[in-house]
């Protein structure tokens, strides 16, 4: 039996076939990440959070909206699995398998901040002594900033006094991510390299 090669324009046929699986493939992926997101428990401040989201000024490009959408929702996304787990699942949905992390204190890669998460790192947490209104420390950024692929956070972190305990002081640490492909590729932020 004698078989021809195949056509230039069934190889296109093919060529396009094998795409769109890909394609679909990647979307059942994000459409599960999803599912798993929306069957987590709502957090304490979910109204809040689904404001925040929503909240964009009307005069930012579509790339820097769609760059500043994904970082929310992945702030939102790593709240979660702070809280409820499944860390690794939400995080390899939203940080590439190329991540590049510029914190001393986290090891390099998409599988450093994975780890990091999954031994529980979180913000600090400031227990009010009896009679007192504990301080609110959100997860949610005061202040995002968004250009292109970029997307800056600010947040109010409320910490006890060094020099009187019984006083607190704002802390605003600053974090910037950068967007490519639907997906976290670099992050700076964090803290002086800790003692271990």
């Amino acid at each position: 039996m004698h078989m021809r090669p195949p056509s230039k324009k069934n190889a296109l046929a093919c060529a396009s076939l094998a795409a769109m699986l890909i394609l679909f493939a990647g979307q059942s992926a994000h459409a599960a990440t999803w599912a798993l997101l929306d069957s987590l428990p709502p957090l304490p401040d979910q109204k809040e959070w689904d404001a925040a989201i929503e909240q964009s000024p009307k005069d930012l490009d579509p790339k820097s909206a769609a760059s500043r959408r994904l970082v929310m929702e992945a702030e939102m996304g790593f709240a979660k699995a702070l809280r409820y787990g499944h860390v690794r699942e939400i995080f390899e949905h939203y940080i590439a398998p190329n991540y590049i992390q510029y914190n001393p204190n986290v090891e390099p890669g998409r599988e450093g901040i994975i780890h990091s998460f999954e031994a529980g790192v979180s913000p600090p947490v400031i227990k009010a002594k009896p009679g007192e209104t504990p301080p609110k420390n959100s997860a949610i950024p005061t202040v995002v900033v968004a250009q292109g692929d970029y997307v800056a956070l600010v947040f109010e972190i409320h910490l006890p006094d060094p020099a009187d305990n019984s006083k607190t002081y704002i802390y605003n640490p600053v974090t910037i991510f950068r967007v490519e492909n639907g997906q976290i590729v670099e992050h700076w932020g964090g803290s002086p390299k800790a003692a271990k």
